[in-house]
């Protein structure tokens, strides 16, 4: 039987060639329609999470001046999380794993001696139990935790994590000088952030005005960083020397 031809505008084309085409197409069209429907749901989910920002700054609120009678007693350091996801952001926990000190010796990171503990919200009750430690923030919301309290009548610079108040200290040469500090940042329906935090600590006053508006900080140049390497740290605890290191 003598194979049908089908002539448009000078071009020759079989039927039976054309068939084979058009059956291709609509087998890649339903292999593509299938791929879509099944990673719908997945890129879906993922619009639909929350997505977590860390904030810092030098400014309200996340440095503060608090007042002693009419000298500034303490000054503490505050990092945001913010939640840039179309959904709540559960149970946002952060997490201060490790903290290091600039020693300026051969050296120059001193590791203090701390364990991974959960860092206080801001405006949260503390005694209340491990709920304080656990924020749910909507979407467009930000929650602020405290990470740093320097103390300025007593020169102590501290971390205060925990519902009993249990503080940690930066171990040997004093507080003065660049401090970093690692941070997780995790929730129950978003991926985790983790983050070293720097911040460096001068001695002096805080000098402040009339509206509690701080004009001179103790605590200057935070930005996020990198953990200090193992070659660069020396890991003495309240009792000598342990092994682990930087990154």
């Amino acid at each position: 039987m003598r194979a049908m031809i089908l002539a448009t505008h000078g071009t020759r084309i079989r039927l039976g060639d054309l068939a084979t085409w058009l059956g291709a197409a609509a087998s890649f069209a339903a292999v593509g329609t299938a791929l879509w429907l099944a990673l719908r749901p997945e890129r879906l989910a993922r619009k639909n999470r929350p997505e977590l920002v860390i904030e810092h700054g030098e400014v309200e609120p996340f440095e503060r001046a608090m007042m002693v009678g009419d000298q500034t007693g303490e000054y503490r350091l505050r990092i945001g999380v913010r939640n840039d996801g179309a959904t709540t952001a559960l149970r946002v926990r952060v997490t201060i794993e490790r903290w290091w000190s600039f020693s300026g010796r051969p050296k120059p990171w001193l590791a203090n001696p701390i364990d991974p503990v959960n860092a206080e919200w801001v405006g949260q009750d503390v005694f209340s139990g491990s709920e304080a430690f656990a924020l749910d923030i909507p979407s467009d919301g930000r929650g602020l935790c405290g990470i740093l309290t320097w103390r300025h009548t007593t020169q102590d610079l501290v971390l205060t994590v925990n519902p009993r108040r249990q503080e940690w200290n930066p171990v040997g040469g004093g507080p003065f000088g660049e401090q970093r500090i690692e941070l997780t940042v995790s929730c129950e329906n978003a991926e985790s952030k983790r983050a070293v935090l720097s911040v460096t600590l001068t001695a002096g006053v805080p000098k402040i005005d009339a509206t509690n508006t701080v004009l001179q900080a103790p605590m200057h140049d935070v930005h996020l960083s990198e953990a200090p390497h193992s070659d660069e740290v020396e890991n003495r605890g309240l009792g000598g020397l342990w092994n682990e290191g930087g990154k």
